[in-house]
């Protein structure tokens, strides 16, 4: 099995994804989300929160990875929301408007409920 620097668990239906570590460098950030990507690919039908309160930067790479996953999960039906974000990472999400796709919440119970209403 590949290490991973995502701990996952399930709250009312909704996979959580929680980094393990705190993110400050730009290597470490796209590592984590090539990961994230990986988890997420293997299941993207699925409704998917990010928690995002490890993560203190965003690069460009790790920024294209994401928009790649949330196609993914958008052609399969599946749903992702970003909980928790970092002020900088939520103000390159909000710029690049990204939350379009992305919805951002202020916390995990937040991102789970808006993700459960709208699941079939």
């Amino acid at each position: 099995m590949v290490p991973t620097m995502w701990s996952e668990s399930v709250v009312g239906g909704v996979r959580v994804l929680a980094c393990d570590q705190r993110l400050t460098c730009s290597d470490r950030v796209e590592q984590a989300v090539i990961d994230l990507e990986r988890r997420i690919e293997a299941a993207p039908g699925l409704a998917w929160v990010i928690d995002g309160h490890g993560v203190e930067v965003i690069t460009s790479e790790a920024i294209a990875v994401l928009i790649r996953v949330l196609r993914k999960c958008l052609l399969a039906n599946g749903q992702v929301a970003l909980a928790r974000p970092q002020p900088l990472v939520r103000s390159v999400v909000q710029t690049l408007r990204l939350h379009r796709l992305l919805p951002v919440h202020e916390d995990v119970a937040a991102a789970v409920a808006a993700l459960s209403e709208v699941r079939p």
